[in-house]
């Protein structure tokens, strides 16, 4: 079973879209087979568009699959012909591609995020239809192994050589790439990065992997500021109709942090959604946890020495050291700019993927 929104539309749990100022009837959606892109795609048929090319390894397989509206163009960000067929005819293109943070290997990450989006803007520029860019980028880009404490954009990025994973060194070149590629003229593409943090999508989440499947919370962690998936492509919505404004965008060229909700640990949302479904949430015992991340490094080691193009950018024990570190940011540029408020409260977020999860066991049982 699918945990993307196409099943709270379906199942009656969404709140209604609102209607969006110059919002495009035709876009592409970079990376739209993914979890956060199958997601939009239901966002953006429930707002409107009448045409969207999806752009993914993979076809796309999601609620709308056999609507004429939503057409698959199956292959990579980083071949051109395929970002060419896939922009063509399109006003709005969303770069939401990004390989698995804690499976996928160095080179991947660099082709997806840094010559993935290259080629497509360049692809997007080529068209002569592409008008709004919009780059679905990170709270990494002020790197995952730093404390921040309500950080916003005028907060200093680090230095190239200090970020310690190639999902948040890779999420910063990506999205220096788009801001560069602003054209302040007429007629010119316009560009703008959004920075979620801490997305939660449904029961099916990396993050959530341990509560759902073992009923535990494998450490209590630090605070995150947690949003809703829909909530994201709020944010990319008003962003796209900020780009397509006539009278002048007020976002272009610039980096907007879209992450704010209620901050708190990965052990509280554990426990919140345990509330919610009547669970007592244990955390796995710190001895457990560290045999585990002993293993991590073992076998990175190993992977780095026989295997490297197997090792993963970010093994499960630097995954497992990301929870020390707050993470809280200012989403007030967002609010000013592009009238950015989350839709969902990071308590009606849990309250959706608990009723998601109650579901999902009546369906299957």
């Amino acid at each position: 079973m699918s945990f993307a929104s196409g099943n709270i539309v379906q199942e009656g749990l969404n709140k209604t879209v609102p209607k969006y100022a110059n919002f495009p009837s035709s876009w592409c959606v970079v990376g739209g087979s993914g979890t956060l892109g199958t997601v939009l795609i239901d966002y953006l048929i429930e707002a409107g568009a009448q045409s969207i090319k999806v752009l993914d390894l993979r076809p796309y397989s999601g609620r709308y699959a056999s609507d004429p509206r939503v057409i698959s163009v199956v292959g990579s960000a980083s071949d051109r012909s395929k970002a060419d067929q896939a922009v063509q005819d399109c006003t709005a293109v969303v770069m939401a591609v990004t390989p698995h943070i804690s499976t996928a290997p160095w080179g991947l990450f660099v082709s997806a995020n840094v010559h993935g989006t290259q080629t497509l803007l360049n692809a997007s520029r080529a068209s002569g239809c592409v008008k709004a860019f919009i780059a679905v980028s990170s709270i990494a880009v002020y790197n995952h192994f730093v404390e921040h404490f309500n950080a916003d954009e005028s907060f200093k990025l680090p230095e190239i050589d200090e970020y310690r994973s190639p999902y948040d060194l890779t999420k910063r070149l990506a999205e220096d790439l788009v801001l560069q590629s602003d054209e302040d003229r007429p007629g010119g593409m316009r560009t703008v990065a959004l920075r979620p943090g801490g997305i939660l999508m449904g029961p099916a989440d990396y993050a959530l992997e341990g509560f759902f499947k073992q009923g535990v919370t494998p450490f209590e962690g630090k605070p995150i500021d947690f949003t809703f998936g829909r909530n994201v492509c709020h944010a990319i919505a008003l962003a796209a109709g900020d780009l397509l404004n006539s009278e002048g965008s007020k976002a272009a060229g610039k980096a907007l942090l879209v992450s704010k909700g209620e901050a708190a640990s990965i052990g509280q949302v554990c426990r919140d959604l345990g509330r919610r479904l009547n669970k007592k949430v244990p955390v796995v015992p710190s001895l457990i946890m560290f045999m585990v991340s002993i293993h991590s490094m073992i076998k990175h080691a190993y992977l780095s020495v026989f295997y490297p193009h197997k090792a993963p950018g970010i093994p499960t024990h630097q995954f497992l050291a990301i929870s020390n570190y707050t993470q809280t940011f200012d989403n007030s540029l967002a609010r000013k700019l592009i009238g950015f408020e989350p839709t969902y409260s990071y308590s009606e977020t849990l309250d959706v993927i608990a009723e998601m999860h109650k579901r999902s066991l009546k369906k299957s049982g």
